[in-house]
């Protein structure tokens, strides 16, 4: 038997004639329709008892790049937490009726300030924010050939943010 006539996908496709055919009063072939597709949906579920049919299964190695690398650092990937940024309990919904996480009020901006620092100062490979700016800005004019000088201080911040 076909693979895809076993898969619960087709079945549900085989029972929308039965729908269609219930509506015009044709209950004969609705009847054998549904039939059908509920036949078909007890193939696919039986036919796998592991339940592992259709599992993914990776091509490429763990931990294997994807594409080329590219940037100051090419592959290089600053990752940074911090549980104290985010004030109390949110739900994703806002189920609760408190408000969304990304609300001002759940959240502390000196932390998300110094996670944003420690961010471009790890991505840039520098101590400072001042000196990671300048390396990333220059590094970016240098692979654009425009060779300018971009000042750090207040229009960089308002630039990215």
């Amino acid at each position: 038997m076909d693979r895809l006539a076993q898969t619960p996908l087709w079945s549900i496709f085989t029972s929308l004639p039965a729908f269609v055919h219930m509506r015009q009063m044709r209950s004969t072939i609705s009847g054998v329709s549904l039939l059908l597709g509920i036949t078909m949906a007890l193939l696919a579920i039986m036919s796998d008892p592991t339940g592992k049919a259709g599992a993914f299964t990776p091509t490429d190695l763990p931990n294997s790049p994807i594409g080329t690398g590219i940037g100051i650092h090419p592959g290089r990937v600053a990752w940074v937490r911090n549980p104290n940024a985010v004030n109390g309990t949110i739900t994703w919904d806002n189920a609760d009726g408190s408000g969304y996480y990304w609300d001002d009020a759940h959240n502390t901006q000196s932390n998300i300030d110094a996670m944003m620092g420690k961010s471009i100062c790890w991505l840039a490979g520098q101590n400072t924010q001042q000196n990671a700016w300048n390396s990333l800005f220059h590094y970016f004019n240098n692979k654009l050939m425009t060779h300018s000088v971009i000042q750090y201080g207040l229009h960089c911040k308002y630039l990215l943010g």
